[in-house]
């Protein structure tokens, strides 16, 4: 009786420090273990990277991961060890390599489902996220919206929506010393992408009653690199994180999403319309589809995908535009000109004749390159029986990327890569006959690459060249509006601008 009264006085410490000190120890090996032994152990980067997965973890939650991977590039070279089963690359081969087409399924750099996909929500069935096949699947049958065909009968849509932005601008400028123009950018692709996408804009540039809704796009992918970032950093923690409530992981912002369902399903209620938008077509295109279909689901998480997209890679790309033009005085006069003296009124301006200004869509590239609206790698994994990437033979398995905005900063593919100069673009200036402009693909490429880059170019060209033909511009800003942390897409900062009218 008194040794099971003595056993029953044991302090619970007793049994929890051998099980922490097992779980420590564990750890500890595992880390001596990817350090010392693992199949990527050869590869260069710091050690406190390649032994635990905490370090990308750090930089992924707290914004920094794409300013991360460019410092470790530049001091480790084209090929970096970011996580103990991760590499980083930055040559444009690479991308080729781990992006592009390929024949055989089997071959295919598929994603890495421990960064995407944590967080079930609308976006979840589309095409950014979906499996080899179910993306071939889906993109046979969102393509046709994306036609030049379909672009041209956008056209006239887009240009009201333009024309009013501008009307818009014209009044605060009588009003407001200084303007934000990313919010203005970003009602601007909001209502364009919403009218593109239903057939009707949110008229979010009359009545700004969205406005909610637009910052919880920029939210939400905030919400999905955190879950994301939980999922991968431990077990533990993943337990953990399911016993917390929903809303303390942000999965109540991504659920949020469900705003926009009632407009989708309306819309799949009623059928196609005879105006050519995106969800028309998809719609059109899927009756036509004998074999392979989307389900209500897919296009839901298409068409959410659309307008989430649509306006963040439009709005990085105008602002990161404007306020690198007013930091150049030199370039902005010279693309200033080049605007003006094209048309003698800006009625005129079509999408044909701005594809034609070189200097705009240079300074387009520039920007691209600079401050690339996902600045951050889209991890895949090394397939069956491993592959030879930048001439590094990597194991099945490995998740390997190329980290964006390390390739378009870094020295190996650009001269003076830190540098806005829009005339490397144009391939006259002998200062820049090395540099590896396939390195810059902001937009992806292969079968993955951004389905809606056409229409999103023409949008830009027209939004900018109808400001500068309207505006002198003036940024009064002490700080560098580009220091920004990134979830996946930039966390922008207001851009206060004076406009003035020169018309």
């Amino acid at each position: 009786m008194q040794s099971v009264a003595s056993m029953t006085e044991i302090p619970w410490t007793y049994y929890v420090y051998p099980i922490v000190a097992l779980i420590f120890l564990y750890h500890v090996a595992k880390a001596i273990y990817n350090v010392t032994w693992h199949p990527l152990a050869r590869f260069p980067g710091p050690r406190s990277f390649a032994a635990s997965q905490f370090p990308y973890a750090y930089c992924h939650a707290s914004g920094q991961l794409a300013t991360t991977f460019h410092s470790l590039h530049q001091k480790y070279g084209p090929v970096v060890r970011t996580a103990p089963n991760e590499l980083s690359f930055i040559e444009a081969d690479a991308l080729r390599t781990i992006y592009a087409e390929r024949r055989k399924a089997c071959s295919v750099f598929g994603k890495n489902y421990d960064t995407f996909n944590e967080t079930r929500n609308q976006i979840s069935n589309s095409v950014f996220l979906a499996g080899h096949g179910d993306h071939a699947r889906m993109r046979k049958i969102i393509n046709p919206a994306f036609s030049d065909r379909a672009l041209r009968d956008q056209e006239p849509h887009i240009q009201y929506l333009v024309q009013k932005l501008i009307t818009r601008l014209e009044e605060q400028a009588k009003t407001n010393g200084e303007i934000d123009l990313n919010q203005w950018y970003n009602y601007t692709a909001f209502d364009v992408i919403a009218d593109t996408t239903f057939g009707e804009p949110f008229n979010t540039l009359e009545d700004p009653k969205y406005q909610p809704w637009i910052n919880l796009i920029g939210k939400t992918w905030k919400a999905i690199v955190l879950a994301s970032t939980m999922k991968s950093i431990a077990p533990p923690v993943t337990l953990l994180r399911k016993l917390l409530p929903t809303g303390l992981i942000l999965q109540k912002e991504v659920d949020k999403f469900d705003l926009i369902l009632n407009r989708v399903k309306e819309k799949i209620a009623h059928g196609p319309t005879e105006k050519a938008d995106l969800l028309s077509l998809v719609i059109k295109s899927n009756a036509n589809s004998a074999k392979e279909k989307m389900a209500e689901s897919e296009i839901i998480s298409n068409a959410t995908l659309f307008v989430a997209a649509g306006t963040e890679t439009v709005t990085t790309l105008l602002s990161s535009l404007t306020y690198l033009l007013t930091r150049h005085e030199r370039v902005m006069s010279k693309l200033i000109r080049e605007v003006r003296d094209a048309f003698l009124d800006d009625c005129a301006m079509t999408f044909q004749k701005l594809a034609q200004l070189d200097y705009l869509s240079a300074c387009i590239q520039e920007a691209l390159r600079l401050f690339p609206p996902i600045p951050e790698g889209l991890p895949r994994l090394v397939p069956p029986g491993g592959e030879r990437i930048s001439g590094y033979w990597v194991p099945a398995g490995t998740a390997v990327q190329v980290s964006i905005l390390a390739a378009t900063l870094s020295p190996t593919n650009f001269k003076d890569p830190e540098s806005f100069i829009p005339e490397r673009w144009l391939k006259s200036d002998p200062r820049f006959a090395a540099d590896k402009l396939e390195a810059c693909q902001p937009f992806s490429v292969g079968p993955r690459n951004c389905v809606g880059q056409n229409i999103g170019l023409m949008e830009m060209r027209l939004v900018m060249a109808k400001i500068l033909w309207r505006f002198d511009l003036r940024c009064h800003l002490q700080e560098e509006w580009m220091d920004q942390p990134s979830y996946l897409l930039w966390e922008k900062k207001p851009l206060p601008i004076e406009l003035i009218p020169v018309r």
